[in-house]
């Protein structure tokens, strides 16, 4: 991962994702990019990971996958590992 445990854990509550948006923003971190591959690892529908995503983005005020990662790489830095 990109960012240490410690640093991700801040950074997800600073934002208040719930476990399941901490669990795709990981997946994402580790380099899983589409939709029908996070719903395969995390056993769930692809809509619901859709829908996830787009809670994220709002709660993030981010745009796409990119500024979400982006997002998590640079509030990271701030953060002692």
């Amino acid at each position: 991962m990109v960012v240490s445990e410690h640093q991700f854990y801040m950074v997800a509550e600073h934002y208040k994702l719930s476990p399941r948006q901490k669990q795709i923003a990981r997946y994402l971190l580790s380099g899983v990019l589409t939709d029908r591959e996070l719903a395969r690892r995390m056993r769930t529908a692809v809509g619901t990971v859709d829908k996830q995503l787009l809670r994220i983005f709002t709660k993030m005020h981010a745009c796409s996958r990119a500024e979400v990662l982006y997002r998590f790489v640079c509030e990271a830095k701030r953060i002692r590992p």
